[in-house]
């Protein structure tokens, strides 16, 4: 005997639920998936906000004088790029001190 649930219709519907069960999985995967990239890309920017702020710096010291880069080249071929490293350290850490001193001080 064919009874309804062994009809066509039956198993169409069957798979529509399992369709539907399967798509929901999906979905909760995805949004779980999209929220771990987020958390990622949140610390990925985090990360790379001195790197911004540098290039941001450096595009600002490129547009100076060019007299001023002219020095810097000369300075370079001068003294060797090794001790060119090391005063150009040594340069930061002065200006950096000699920025807070002035800010202390006003």
């Amino acid at each position: 005997m064919n009874t309804w649930a062994d009809s066509p219709a039956a198993t169409m519907n069957d798979h529509l639920t399992e369709l539907a069960g399967r798509r929901a999985r999906l979905q909760e995967k995805s949004a779980a998936q999209r929220r771990e990239l987020g958390a990622h890309m949140s610390a990925t920017e985090a990360r790379f906000s001195g790197v911004d702020r540098g290039l941001v710096k450096v595009s600002s010291w490129l547009r100076k004088p060019p007299l001023l880069l002219a020095g810097g080249a000369a300075l370079l071929v001068g003294v060797g790029p090794r001790r060119a490293l090391h005063l150009a350290g040594k340069a930061v850490l002065l200006i950096t001190t000699a920025r807070r001193l002035l800010r202390l001080a006003r």
